[in-house]
């Protein structure tokens, strides 16, 4: 008995072709595997390449804001010649805001005004600090920060740090920009700021820069000028070097009004010079040496006790200057032509008894 086609089919061709199949799906596997493989591989350096995001709150970014701030301290201690208290500076706020973020309690807080703060992420690189005093008042912004890998840029509002630049340097310093420069895994190396104001006394202290070296000679350089009244008054540079004395240098552009000039103070210098000699004594009398002989003037006593005669007597010399200031003769006193009149009886002289 002969068996159908389908039979036959069923016994001879479909193991052929299934073994066919699972060939093929084992020769593709490997090439799917090696695939994968290499996505994954660009996938990992694709990873490695990209930056990390900064992230404020590690341990050793938040030491980088504190000695940025005691490095400030010491400058204004510097231009004050007072020491301010801790976080009491531009990078102290900063610092203030990333401990009360991080839920770190705040200390010394009597010596701070509003000390309520808001961290704000722009981006990956970038944040915000705000203070606030009122619930109901918007916040104010403190500081614009850009952390990139080795710098990090601070643009602090000045207005809104009275209570540690005074009244007056902050109407005078809308923006104060800061640059820092970083070596190794968060330490500082350098740091610049332009902009910088500050009160010192009654007087306004404009700084054309402030910067800072590690490690450097000098290790601080400060530079700018005193305001009196919110105008130039003198030049005042600061330098601290890594060994010695600070120099401070400032001179005056304007004298005050009450200051004499130098050729005031050269008069003076003369004068004190001139009363400080003692006074010229007259030479001795030498008594070997005869006395000089006086011839004596004769004045006859009958015409130093004869009255004036009419029209005789002192001269006033201011007068008769006054009068006749160029000394010229007048003519009424002493007229050029004396008339003579004719015809008149002459007088006779008196009988004689």
């Amino acid at each position: 008995m002969r068996l159908p086609f389908v039979h036959h089919f069923i016994r001879i061709i479909a193991p052929a072709i299934f073994v066919s199949i699972i060939a093929a799906n084992a020769a593709r596997k490997p090439a799917e595997s090696s695939n994968s493989g290499q996505q994954n591989t660009v996938k990992k350096m694709a990873t490695k390449s990209e930056a990390k995001p900064v992230d404020f709150f590690s341990k050793k970014k938040m030491e980088l804001v504190k000695e940025l701030d005691e490095v400030m301290r010491e400058m204004i201690w510097l231009i004050r010649v007072q020491r301010s208290s801790a976080n009491k500076t531009l990078f102290g706020k900063v610092y203030r805001a990333l401990q009360q973020a991080k839920g770190i309690q705040l200390t010394e807080k009597n010596k701070h005004t509003c000390d309520q703060y808001q961290l704000e992420k722009v981006s990956a690189y970038q944040y915000r600090v705000y203070e606030y005093c009122q619930k109901h008042r918007s916040p104010d912004l403190l500081a614009k920060i850009d952390w990139s890998q080795n710098r990090v840029t601070f643009q602090f509002q000045g207005q809104n740090y009275t209570d540690i630049l005074g009244s007056a340097a902050a109407l005078v310093a809308p923006v104060i920009d800061c640059t820092v420069t970083i070596e190794g895994e968060s330490r500082l190396s350098e740091l610049h700021c332009s902009g910088f104001r500050i009160t010192r006394a009654e007087n306004v202290v404009r700084f054309e820069s402030i910067g800072y070296k590690k490690g450097k000679d000098p290790l601080m350089v400060l530079k700018g000028e005193v305001l009196k009244n919110l105008l130039p008054y003198s030049d005042l540079i600061i330098s601290v070097p890594l060994s010695g004395k600070v120099k401070v240098l400032e001179k005056k552009k304007v004298p005050d009004l009450d200051e004499t000039t130098p050729a005031q103070k050269e008069k003076e210098k003369q004068k004190e010079e001139i009363a400080k000699k003692p006074p010229a004594m007259p030479a001795p009398v030498d008594p070997k040496k005869p006395a000089e002989h006086f011839e004596p003037v004769y004045v006859d006593p009958a015409k130093v006790t004869q009255p004036p005669r009419e029209g005789e007597g002192p001269v006033n010399d201011s007068e008769s200057t006054q009068q006749n200031p160029n000394n010229t003769l007048l003519k009424n006193s002493q007229p050029d032509v004396i008339e003579i009149q004719e015809n008149q009886p002459v007088p006779q002289p008196l009988p004689t008894r």
